[in-house]
């Protein structure tokens, strides 16, 4: 239990600077060896399977490592999850202008981050098989049509399956602004830091960088 003493959302006494915030040490992994708490390293684990390539800038994979960071210090303050999650958004769109330079018309004033993840996703460096969610995605589908039409030919219905194919990206260009400019405005709202988010964005900027550069004129160089 926590100490009485214990500032759980405000300023962090210097006694409990490293004291887990008991928000973090409630989730538990369920399996064939029963139900075991997720611990320190489970978390640390988690987030540091989340990579950049080589191929990316040190200056970006600096940007995106502090969202890794703070991520990792949700640990003991939870209310780091979502800054973390800002944090990716925002490195996301760092990369985005850094890879899109050449084609911006004006560097200084560019493209919002949903201009931006279009351009992107125009000049084809962006592709839903490059993101780990697109493939859940069509996975849960495919569960579920498994799952009606066993349930609706079993008593004679007729079933009506639902598509497959799925385009990840124009969800992607929707959200993902909406979720950044929900956090940069402020908001009270608090959960525990979604790492997909963070692999998403990590696999975004992944794959901007997988390429040669864009030039004016729209040729690989």
């Amino acid at each position: 239990m926590t100490r009485p003493e214990f500032i759980v959302d405000g300023f962090r006494n210097f006694k409990d600077m490293f004291t887990p915030d008991e928000r973090s040490t409630t989730y538990v992994f369920i399996g064939k060896d029963g139900v075991i708490p997720v611990g320190l390293e489970d978390h640390f684990n988690g987030i540091n399977e989340i990579k950049l390539s080589d191929r990316v800038s040190e200056r970006l994979r600096i940007h995106f490592d502090t969202a890794k960071n703070l991520a990792l210090y949700s640990w003991f303050v939870y209310r780091f999850g979502p800054v973390a999650e800002h944090q990716a958004f925002i490195s996301f769109e760092y990369a985005l202008r850094e890879r899109l330079k050449a084609k911006l018309q004006d560097p200084k004033n560019p493209p919002r981050f949903n201009g931006l993840l279009r351009m992107a996703v125009e000049n084809g460096l962006l592709k839903n098989e490059g993101f780990t969610q697109w493939y859940n995605r069509k996975e849960q589908i495919k569960y579920i049509n498994d799952q009606h039409k066993e349930m609706l030919e079993s008593v004679g219905m007729e079933f009506q399956p639902l598509p497959e194919e799925v385009d990840y990206l124009s969800s992607l260009i929707e959200t993902f602004p909406k979720l950044r400019n929900f956090y940069s405005h402020g908001t009270s709202m608090l959960h525990p830091v979604k790492l997909d988010v963070l692999l998403t964005c990590a696999e975004g900027i992944n794959q901007l960088f997988e390429k040669p550069e864009v030039n004016t004129e729209g040729n690989n160089l």
